[in-house]
């Protein structure tokens, strides 16, 4: 099971959940950031609770402007998941 943990991510199937799954955090979490990835949902329920007061537009912009940064370092992103973790002396 260890295995399936440490297996080379993918640019790929990255971009592809960025794109259908984006708000979602969904590829923060496949690239082992959850913290990022909890943001992303956080942002996401904040988006929806703002609905209510009409102020959704603040939320949701900064939403947007994270997934197009996500876009433009998401190769930076999968190079430093795939990186060998580095050994500690001890």
């Amino acid at each position: 099971m260890g295995d399936r943990l440490h297996r080379p991510k993918s640019l790929g199937v990255a971009y592809g959940l960025w794109l259908a799954a984006g708000p979602l955090g969904a590829h923060r979490f496949y690239l082992r950031r959850y913290l990022s990835g909890l943001i992303y949902l956080l942002l996401l329920a904040l988006c929806f609770a703002a609905l209510f007061f009409y102020l959704a537009a603040v939320p949701l912009t900064v939403l947007i402007l994270y997934l197009l940064v996500d876009a433009a370092v998401l190769p930076r992103m999968v190079r430093r998941a795939n990186a060998p973790a580095p050994i500690s002396e001890g």
